[in-house]
């Protein structure tokens, strides 16, 4: 069995949005709704790129099953 982590690209915005949306209650807690569009995603991309971090695919041989974001400096707080 192998995981990998792929750079999350553009032309992956349908296998991530499954990830995404394969968890409701998540996406209720994190952004108040169920259900994310294609254009909420790619919005949240846009602000992860100003943040500075890295999106990646999480790859079970070859069947993305999760999303990783790697922020170097949470605006927030000032940590990682």
């Amino acid at each position: 069995m192998s995981v990998t982590f792929i750079r999350s690209t553009p032309e992956q915005l349908a296998q991530e949005l499954a990830i995404i949306n394969s968890n409701p209650d998540y996406n209720l807690l994190s952004h108040g709704k169920e259900v994310l569009t294609a254009s909420e995603l790619q919005e949240e991309h846009l602000q992860a790129q100003q943040l500075g971090a890295e999106r990646k695919l999480i790859v079970l041989e070859d069947t993305p099953i999760g999303i990783v974001e790697l922020l170097p400096l949470y605006p927030q707080d000032g940590y990682p």
